[in-house]
This record gives C-alpha cells, sequence and structure tokens, in this order.
C-alpha cells in the first residue's frame, strides 16, 4: 500500500500471520475503547490479536457487533474470542463462521446489552462445537418492541455449551434451539447459568431454556426468577419434539408458567431436583408432560 512498517509492526505482523496459521490457537481480544488505553479516541471498540495489536475499530458505542463479527470472520476452526471488561452495545447481531469457537467473558464484568429498538438476538449459533461462558447479556426488554432469545441455535448444530452465563431483562428466551425433524439440534450443554426479569407479548413462550427438535441435552445448575407476567407468561424450560433430555438442578423463583413444560411428541426425558418459590406470580403446576416418556 505504499505505508512504511516500523520494525515492531512488521515483527507483530508476521507473529500474527503464523498464529493465524497454527491450527485451533487463534484468539481475537475484544474490547470497549476507553481514554485510558493506546488506541485512539475514547469510545467504541477495537480488536487485537494474539501479538496485542489493533486490526480492527468500530468507533461507534452503538455498534460492538461490528467488530465482533470482524473477530469472529477472521478465527478459524478452533480459534477464541475473549471479551475484556465493560458493556458493549449491539445493534444487531452476529453469526459464528467456523466450528470449535470458544466464546468468553470475564463473568459478570463483561456485559453484552442492546441498545433501545435492537429488536433482534446477540449470537447466531450456525456452527458446531461453540462454547458461550462468562457473559452476561442484557436485553434491555423495556425499549423493545420484539424480540428473540438472546443465543439462537439453528437446525442441525452440535454440540453446544454454554456455561456460567447470566442472562437478564429479556425479550422471551435466553437459549433459543430449533431444529427439525431432519436436522435436530444434538448434544446441548447448559449448566451453571440464570436468568432474571424476562417479558413478552404472548403466554407459554420461551423462557431460559427453549428448545425444539433437540436430542442428547443436559440442563444443570440453573436459576431462574421474575419470568413473565399474569397476561405473558412464561416458563422456566421449554422443551418440544425432543428426546434424551437431562433436566437436573434447577431453582426457579417468581416463574408465572411452568418451571419446566415437555411436550409434543418428545421422549426419553429426566427431570430431577426441582426447587420452586412462587410468590403472588400465580405460577402452573411446576411440571407439565404431555405425551411423553418421562422420568421425574
Amino acid at each position: 500500500t505504499g505505508d512504511t512498517l516500523t520494525a515492531a509492526e512488521w515483527n507483530a505482523m508476521v507473529a500474527d500471520q503464523k498464529n493465524r496459521t497454527s491450527a485451533g490457537a487463534y484468539t481475537y481480544l475484544v474490547g470497549v475503547n476507553t481514554a485510558d488505553d493506546d488506541v485512539p479516541g475514547d469510545t467504541g471498540y477495537w480488536v487485537r490479536n494474539m501479538s496485542a495489536k489493533v486490526v480492527f475499530t468500530e468507533d461507534n458505542p452503538n455498534h460492538a457487533e461490528n467488530a465482533i463479527q470482524y473477530a469472529f470472520n477472521a478465527l478459524t476452526d478452533g480459534g477464541k474470542l475473549v471479551f475484556g471488561e465493560g458493556t458493549f452495545y449491539f445493534s444487531n447481531k452476529v453469526t459464528t463462521s467456523s466450528n470449535n469457537l470458544t466464546i468468553a467473558g470475564t463473568g459478570r464484568g463483561t456485559i453484552l446489552q442492546l441498545i433501545n429498538g435492537a429488536n433482534c438476538e446477540f449470537f447466531h449459533i450456525s456452527n458446531d462445537g461453540i462454547t458461550v461462558q462468562d457473559i452476561v447479556f442484557d436485553g434491555n426488554v423495556e425499549n423493545q418492541t420484539d424480540g428473540y432469545a438472546a443465543i439462537n441455535v439453528t437446525a442441525g448444530v452440535k454440540n453446544l455449551v454454554v456455561k456460567d452465563c447470566h442472562f437478564q431483562n429479556m425479550w422471551r428466551a435466553g437459549i433459543k434451539g430449533e431444529g427439525t425433524s431432519d436436522e435436530p439440534i444434538v448434544g446441548i450443554n447448559v449448566h451453571d447459568c440464570t436468568g432474571k426479569h424476562f417479558r413478552d407479548t404472548a403466554s407459554h413462550q420461551g423462557g431460559l431454556v427453549w428448545l425444539s427438535y433437540a436430542k442428547d441435552v443436559q440442563l444443570t445448575n440453573l436459576f431462574c426468577e421474575d419470568l413473565g407476567e399474569s397476561d405473558a407468561k412464561i416458563e422456566g424450560v421449554r422443551v418440544i419434539r425432543s428426546k434424551d433430555i437431562q433436566i437436573s438442578e434447577l431453582m426457579a423463583i417468581d416463574v408465572t408458567s411452568h418451571i419446566v413444560f415437555v411436550g409434543y411428541g418428545s421422549e426419553n426425558i429426566e427431570i430431577s431436583d426441582i426447587f420452586v418459590y412462587n410468590e403472588g406470580k400465580g405460577g402452573l403446576e411446576p411440571v407439565c408432560i404431555e405425551l411423553s416418556l418421562i422420568h421425574i
């Protein structure tokens, strides 16, 4: 391009390319731009490679998805996207583009939040072997007119892990996996996750986890609080047209609908260790079974 690189920039570029060709070893860090870092400006977001070189910036603080999508597009099989601490504001969804990715935050210090009127999901998972961990998803539900799950999983996806994540102020659902009879979602493991303050405009939709046409699923150590309202009830976990599902250690407080709903031809579902406390929410029976082969 005619630009002159310093020795340090050249070495960083060479190291970057070497890392890029190391299967499964590549990592991108996505952070919030502040006046205290070495990135010009004090708003928006940056993406660094493994050599700590800034490879992408987004100046608009409402478009964290642009920085994240850049990292997704650059990662190859086995790569990792790591969020720094801070709040990342989304105006649109991001979509995975490689298999076997790890998407990790810092725990409660990493918050992904929809801007007013975004009306979208956060992550659109269309690849196998994805792990999402240690992230807070904030759907800003009071300022949306429509919505989706925070994590939306498409038909045919295999081996998704979601762990140690918190979903709050969501429209409808935290994690939604919607397979088909020909392309079920297979091998989903959700554990040590929480959901609080979910809303919707229709009853008995959504929940912390909402699955259809799924198989070989484990849902363990989940906590739900304040899901739905009297005229638009939301379930804790909803499983339909699925088989080989294990649900255990589920605690729910003030959930307006069933804590667990299983139906529409689901088979071989094991449910254990359900704790419910509804104070004034008018919740329905904790577990609702419709024409399923269940062991409780």
